[in-house]
């Protein structure tokens, strides 16, 4: 059995052996494509991402995830209590959690906390002398603080990437020895013509963001300016990381009461425990949702060099899970792959984190196209149906009486048929909709 390779900023690719790139050609850029073999549910390899970062709502709202490589730190039991806002709430077989909150420490001057002294080791020397404001609570005029204020005020949920994304990627270039050798890597992403990145930036960030650009650029470059990449400090240069991002960023999810359930799903049980245990836990996800929503998981983004290369299909056969409860993505194989015949290939739609196939019986997370302007674009959105519908009732008011069954349905024909006019361009979802008003689906 091949040793599954997991891929970071020191490896070199030639230590790979399930995978190799290639150009495929000036359209689809570079491809990712099978050395041998592969079987339906291998993992090709894992990888550490580059940088990542948590949304800023999320955070705010009391998500709490390393700082560094974003693993839960929430015990399943408080993830739960929290979530469904009863602080009573006693999680049967506590040996299902993975978390181990004496593990965890802090930053011993801004407090920010980490996973293990790892992390904050890591942390500390790739990035974290740059960001760390030195205090807790920090100073509200401190510019780092400053830069996040303005991005919660003008970048509301559901959230695609985070400033603090940016700011670490200037940041690890500020502390490497290596300055060229660092930014070499960030500019070895796919990149969007200018054109496109324009297009990009709006779709990605909406209109509120085009309204205080000024604001973002003028307290993001009091904060972080480097001459190195000097550049980057002007509109033209902060929308190119934009872009950057909207083209190769990759969502990521994690969540202890998913892995929790994940792991009470391998118990053996005599089968009425069984029963019993699933009940228990459908309410779980009953109680959240009614409280909180879908907004399950520690969500972020992160670019990752290698997963980049993988171009977009509406028929895949990879997926990216994240299946180390953490930041590192493994890419899963969802059909035999033959050596070299065709590429690598993600749907922009399939992508998830480690759940539980019980929390999508109970309430569909409907995850849909937003947009796409290039074939190696990730671009993913995420929005509750409780809060799509009242996007899918402003287009026409009967859909406040239909499913997310239905609604999922009549998404993936918007999809269709957009593939077959436009493959490859960028859209707008709610045009779509709105053009097949007259559908029967109504």
């Amino acid at each position: 059995m091949e040793v599954v390779v997991t891929v970071d900023e020191n490896s070199s690719y030639d230590d790979i052996k399930s995978v190799y790139i290639k150009l495929i050609d000036d359209n689809k850029g570079k491809g990712l494509f099978a050395a041998h073999q592969i079987s339906e549910g291998s993992i090709l390899f894992k990888e550490v991402p580059l940088v990542c970062a948590q949304f800023l709502w999320n955070e705010f709202y009391k998500y709490k995830a390393c700082e560094y490589c974003m693993k839960a730190l929430e015990t399943a039991e408080a993830n739960a209590q929290r979530l469904s806002a009863n602080p009573s709430l006693v999680l049967p077989h506590p040996e299902c959690c993975r978390v181990n909150p004496q593990s965890h420490v802090e930053c011993p001057q801004c407090r920010v906390e980490y996973c293990s002294k790892e992390c904050r080791s890591r942390a500390w020397q790739k990035y974290h002398q740059v960001l760390c404001v030195s205090q807790h609570p920090p100073d509200p005029d401190h510019p780092l603080v400053m830069i996040q204020d303005v991005w919660r005020n003008m970048h509301f949920p559901p959230e695609t990437t985070s400033i603090m994304l940016l700011a670490k990627m200037i940041a690890i270039i500020k502390q490497a020895k290596d300055k060229d050798n660092a930014i070499e890597r960030f500019a070895n992403f796919c990149r969007a013509t200018a054109n496109e990145e324009k297009e990009l930036v709006h779709k990605l960030m909406g209109t509120r963001f085009q309204e205080q650009f000024d604001t973002l650029l003028s307290v993001f470059t009091a904060a972080l300016q480097e001459d190195t990449v000097a550049h980057w400090f002007t509109p033209e240069g902060i929308r190119s990381l934009f872009a950057l991002i909207g083209t190769n960023g990759q969502g990521v999810g994690t969540s202890s009461l998913s892995v929790y359930v994940s792991n009470c799903d391998d118990l053996h049980l005599e089968e009425e425990e069984r029963q019993k245990l699933d009940s228990f836990i459908d309410q779980i996800y009953v109680d959240i949702e009614n409280e909180s929503g879908n907004f399950l998981n520690c969500e972020g983004s992160a670019l990752y060099s290698l997963q980049s290369c993988c171009n977009h299909s509406c028929d895949p056969n990879a997926e990216v899970q994240f299946l180390d409860q953490n930041s590192t993505m493994s890419l899963v194989a969802l059909k035999n792959i033959a050596e070299g015949d065709v590429s690598i290939e993600l749907c922009i739609v399939a992508t998830r984190a480690v759940a539980s196939m019980r929390q999508a019986r109970c309430f569909p997370r409907l995850k849909f196209l937003i947009f796409t302007t290039h074939p190696n674009s990730q671009r993913l959105g995420y929005i509750p149906w409780h809060i799509l519908k009242l996007y899918f009732a402003f287009i026409h008011p009967s859909f406040m009486h239909t499913t997310a069954h239905n609604a999922l349905h009549y998404l993936k024909v918007c999809i269709i048929q957009y593939i077959i006019g436009q493959c490859f361009h960028s859209f707008s979802l709610f045009s779509e909709l709105n053009l097949l008003k007259s559908s029967t689906f109504l």
